[in-house]
């Protein structure tokens, strides 16, 4: 019976520490997207993007000049999206387009698209790094 017990309280900590593990994310993204240099500025063709109405979230699949390490999907969150928006991006620029823009490297976890907080093309910017930035940090809090 003792050892019922035992075994059943070590499961109940195992389950809270798994539960709890994850709760630490806001802290380490808000830590390392306030670092400005973990961004790199990077160029790449728009392959593919996608609006997701229900967050209001862009991806964007962006096949990289220089490198294959981040080629793949990028995200850019509502607040930055409506920057674009605001900006006539939809209009200017489309599938196919090189574009210029700066994101932070780092994965989260599984599943995880790296942002996009600034992006220019053709020499026009359409979203700043600062208020790309600003934006970030205010969405992982």
């Amino acid at each position: 019976m003792r050892t019922k017990n035992i075994i059943n309280i070590f499961i109940c900590l195992l389950s809270l520490s798994l539960l709890l593990s994850g709760c630490s994310y806001s802290y380490r993204m808000t830590e390392y997207y306030s670092d400005d240099e973990n961004y790199k500025t990077l160029s790449g063709e728009i392959i593919e993007t996608e609006f997701d109405d229900k967050n209001g979230t862009l991806y964007i699949y962006i096949e990289l000049e220089d490198t294959y390490h981040y080629n793949g999907f990028f995200k850019v969150i509502s607040s930055n999206e409506q920057i674009l928006s605001n900006s006539n991006f939809y209009e200017e620029v489309s599938v196919g387009d090189v574009i210029t823009f700066t994101t932070a490297p780092r994965i989260f976890y599984d599943g995880y698209d790296r942002p996009i907080i600034s992006l220019s093309f053709n020499n026009k910017v359409y979203l700043e790094f600062e208020q790309g930035k600003a934006n970030l940090l205010e969405s992982v809090k």
